[in-house]
C-alpha cells in the first residue's frame, strides 16, 4: 500500500529504521502523527538515538517540507510543529533539562514565528509552561536528607493495618514522581543515574531505609526480652501490605526481618506466636525467588483484580523491563510498540 498522509494515521508502526520512525513521526502541513504513536517513539527512542537528534531532525525535516514549491500558498507546518512541541513538552519535560535540546526548540520556535506570526503568543506561553514544568520536576528529585528517619518512631500501640496503609500512602507518592522515560532511561549503560534519575534513587532509598528501619527496630537494646513482641508487630505489618497490594513495602520488611543480625537470634525466634510465624512463612513462599518469582507473579496478578491499585516490588520491575528492552534490542530494526 502506498502511503499518503490520507492513510498515514491508519498505518500501526510496530518497527522500523530510525529514518522511516522519524519520517512517520515529523508532522506536516496535512499530517499530524497519533498520540499512541507519538508516546511510544518518544518514549523508547531514547534507548538507540539521542533526543536532540530527534528534535532536530524533526525541524529539518519541516523545513524542507514547508520549502516544497509545489505546497498550497497558504499551507503551513507551523500548527502541527507546535502542537508536536507542546505535546512533547507536555509529555516527557525531563527532555529538556538539557542545553542542546532547549537550543533546538527554541531554534523551532523561531521557524514557527518566520512561517506564521501568529504563532508567537502560542510559542510564548510554551516557553512559560515548560519552565513551570522543569521547575516542578527539579522541586521532586531534591532528595531528603538521610538523617530524616532519626525522627520516625514507629510505636506498636499503633494498628499494624493502619501503619500498613500509611507506608502504601508513602510508596504511592514515591511512585508518582517517577516518569516512564525515567525509568526507560535509566537502563542505558551510559546515563548518569544521579543526575537523571534522582526519583528512582529516592525510591530505591526508601525501600533500603524502611527495611533497614524493620530491623533497627527489633533489635533496639531498650527492648530486651520484648524483642519478640516487635518481631510479631512487624510481622503483622507485612502481612497487611501483603493483603493491600503492596508488594514493595512488603518485602522491604521481610528483607528487614531476614537480615542475618536477627535470624541468628534462634531464642527469638522461639518466643514468637505460632499462628504469626505460619503467616510469616505464607508471605515468604509468595515473595520467594524460586522459579523466576513464580508465586509472586501469580499472587501481583490476583491482586490486580482485587485492588485498584497494586505496587510491584520494584527491583523486579526493573529488571523485568531490562530483559524486556534486551529482548527487543535493535539490529537494523528498532521496535517502538
Amino acid at each position: 500500500m502506498m502511503i499518503t498522509p490520507c492513510n498515514l494515521k491508519m498505518v500501526k508502526v510496530v518497527a522500523g529504521s530510525i529514518n522511516d520512525l522519524i519520517g512517520h513521526l515529523t508532522p506536516t502541513s496535512e499530517y499530524y502523527p497519533t498520540d499512541e504513536y507519538l508516546f511510544a517513539f518518544l518514549l523508547s527512542c531514547r534507548q538507540f538515538v539521542d533526543p536532540v537528534d530527534v528534535l532536530k531532525q524533526v525541524v529539518e525535516r519541516c523545513q524542507i517540507e514547508q520549502s516544497n514549491p509545489d505546497l498550497p500558498e497558504q499551507a503551513t507546518v507551523a500548527p502541527h510543529l507546535l502542537l508536536f512541541i507542546l505535546q512533547w513538552t507536555e509529555t516527557f519535560p525531563n527532555d529538556f533539562n538539557k542545553p542542546a535540546l532547549m537550543e533546538k526548540l527554541h531554534e523551532a520556535r523561531r521557524f514557527c514565528e518566520r512561517l506564521d506570526p501568529s504563532c508567537s503568543r502560542g510559542c510564548n506561553r510554551l516557553i512559560q509552561m515548560l519552565d513551570n514544568r522543569l521547575a516542578d520536576v527539579k522541586l521532586r528529585k531534591k532528595i531528603p536528607k538521610a538523617d530524616s528517619w532519626e525522627d520516625v518512631n514507629f510505636v506498636r500501640d499503633i494498628k499494624p493495618d493502619l501503619v500498613a496503609a500509611q507506608v502504601t500512602h508513602i510508596e504511592l507518592d514515591f511512585l508518582n514522581n517517577i516518569s516512564c522515560d525515567e525509568l526507560v532511561s535509566m537502563l542505558k549503560k551510559d546515563v548518569v543515574k544521579g543526575d537523571y534519575c534522582k526519583n528512582v534513587e529516592k525510591y530505591v532509598n526508601w525501600f533500603n531505609h524502611l527495611s533497614h528501619f524493620v530491623a533497627s527496630e527489633v533489635l533496639a537494646p531498650e527492648l530486651g526480652g520484648a524483642r519478640h513482641l516487635t518481631m510479631e508487630y512487624y510481622m503483622d505489618v507485612a502481612v497487611h501490605c501483603f493483603s493491600f497490594g503492596n508488594f514493595n513495602s512488603a518485602m522491604a520488611i521481610l528483607a528487614g526481618l531476614n537480615q542475618s543480625s536477627i535470624t541468628r537470634l534462634h531464642k527469638l525466634r522461639d518466643k514468637l506466636d505460632k499462628g504469626r510465624v505460619e503467616h510469616l512463612c505464607t508471605l515468604e513462599n509468595q515473595m520467594s525467588p524460586s522459579e523466576n518469582f513464580k508465586t509472586y507473579r501469580s499472587a501481583i496478578k490476583r491482586s490486580q483484580e482485587q485492588h485498584t491499585c497494586v505496587i510491584p516490588f520494584f527491583t523486579l520491575l526493573v529488571k523485568d523491563i531490562h530483559t524486556t528492552c534486551e529482548i527487543k534490542k535493535p539490529r537494523s530494526r528498532y521496535r517502538v510498540d
